[in-house]
């Protein structure tokens, strides 16, 4: 496996795009990605712009198909890999709200996690929540009593029906995503 390179021949354009999805789709037109190392330094996985647009427009529709309206926020386990990235475009393709949420850090424990969780996804007002497969009963017990319609993963997701999903695309003035 090889990164992405850091040069290719499509001209660099730095903060002059109106909508996070324009500078995506002008950079899948080039080389260049995001890639992704373990904690040892080791290449563990190579996402290219022209795949992550791809990807990313699948979970816009698939979010569209399901009925998730523009503004509706859905919550993200804010993991270090490819799907997180994946998923947080293809908010944008849908114009949702991506939110990421932290994983856990040893303070508090499982319990204390879950019950963050649960309050950063009642806050913000999600209507899903989604994260890794390592993170599957976390999110389902965090989502337990919240009026959230998908709780899983990003595989369980993937498996549901783009069909009838129109990407709905942002315009400059539209909020982005939330930050907790």
């Amino acid at each position: 496996m090889e990164p992405t390179p850091t040069q290719d021949g499509l001209p660099r354009r730095m903060a002059d795009f109106p909508t996070m999805v324009e500078a995506v789709e002008y950079a899948a037109q080039g080389a260049r990605g995001a890639n992704f190392y373990s904690a040892r330094g080791e290449l563990v996985s190579v996402l290219t712009y022209r795949d992550l647009r791809d990807l990313a427009r699948e979970v816009g529709r698939r979010l569209a198909a399901l009925g998730y309206a523009p503004g509706d926020r859905i919550a993200l386990i804010a993991a270090t890999d490819p799907a997180f990235l994946v998923y947080f475009i293809g908010c944008q393709y849908a114009s949702v709200l991506p939110v990421p949420l932290p994983l856990p850090t040893s303070f508090g424990g499982r319990e204390g996690y879950v019950a963050q969780l649960h309050t950063q996804m009642e806050s913000c007002r999600a209507t899903a929540v989604i994260g890794p497969g390592s993170m599957a009963e976390f999110i389902a017990d965090a989502a337990q009593g919240l009026p959230v319609r998908f709780a899983g993963t990003f595989e369980e997701f993937d498996a549901l029906s783009a069909e009838g999903g129109e990407l709905r695309l942002p315009t400059s003035g539209d909020l982005a995503y939330l930050q907790y």
